[in-house]
C-alpha cells in the first residue's frame, strides 16, 4: 500500500527517489574522511577502516547510479508504450483497497496489443475471481481458473507496471483505457482531466463479474 501518492511523471520521480540515498552517501563520505585523517593521526588506527568506508561509499554511489539508470529505462519504456499504437488498450485494475492506515488504493497498469472488449471481459473476471471462488464448488472454481487462463492467453503479451499512479494517465495517447471503477471512484478528478480526452483516450469502466 502507498502512504503518499506519486504526483510527478515517472522520469521526474526517478530523481526524487534517488535523493533518499544522499544522507547515506554524506555519512559514508564523512566516515571515509575521518578514517583517513585518523589513520595518519593515530598509530593504532586500523587500516581496514580506511579501506572499508571508501568502499561502502562507492557502493552507495553505485546503487544510486544503477537506480537512476534502471528507473529512467523503465520510465522511457512506459512513455514509449503510452504512444505506441501497437498497444491500443490499457487495463488499470485495483490491487489492494484503501484502509484506515493508508489513504489510497493501489493499482497496476497493463498495455495490451488487442482491442478493448476482450480486455474488459478478462478484467471483469479477474477483479472478481477471489470472491467468486469462495461462492462456488471446487469443480466450478476450476472452470473459472480455466476461463481466466483462456481469456488471458487470447489477449497476447502485455507490458506490466505494478506501481500505477493517476498521473500516469497523462502519458497515454490514443488508448482505450479499461478502468476499474473502484480506481476511477478513488481518483476521479485525475481521470476527468481534459488532457486525458485531448490525448484521444477513451475510458471504459468495468466492475466485478457477479456470480449468477
Amino acid at each position: 500500500m502507498i502512504n503518499k501518492l506519486r504526483t510527478k511523471p515517472r522520469d521526474k520521480a526517478v530523481y526524487k527517489d534517488t535523493v533518499r540515498s544522499i544522507p547515506a552517501f554524506i555519512v559514508c563520505l564523512a566516515l571515509s574522511v575521518y578514517s583517513l585523517i585518523a589513520y595518519f593521526s593515530f598509530a593504532d588506527f586500523p587500516l581496514y577502516s580506511v579501506i572499508a568506508f571508501p568502499v561502502i561509499t562507492a557502493v552507495v554511489v553505485l546503487f544510486a547510479v544503477l537506480g537512476i539508470v534502471r528507473g529512467r529505462k523503465k520510465a522511457f519504456r512506459f512513455s514509449t508504450a503510452g504512444k505506441d499504437d501497437r498497444y491500443p488498450t490499457v487495463m488499470i485494475m485495483q490491487a489492494m483497497p484503501a484502509d484506515k492506515k493508508t489513504p489510497f488504493p493501489t493499482a497496476y497498469l497493463e498495455y495490451y496489443p488487442c482491442g478493448a472488449e476482450p480486455v474488459k471481459q478478462y478484467a471483469e473476471l479477474e477483479a472478481a475471481l477471489n470472491d467468486l471462488i469462495d461462492q462456488v464448488s471446487d469443480s466450478e472454481a476450476e472452470k473459472l481458473y480455466e476461463q481466466e487462463e483462456q481469456l488471458s492467453d487470447a489477449l497476447g503479451d502485455c507490458i506490466d507496471y505494478q506501481d500505477f499512479a493517476p498521473v500516469d494517465v497523462l502519458s497515454l495517447y490514443r488508448k482505450k483505457i479499461v478502468l476499474d471503477k473502484r480506481i476511477y471512484d478513488a481518483f476521479k478528478p485525475y481521470f476527468d482531466w481534459n488532457t486525458v480526452r485531448l490525448n484521444q483516450n477513451e475510458i471504459i469502466l468495468f466492475e466485478k463479474t457477479q456470480n449468477k
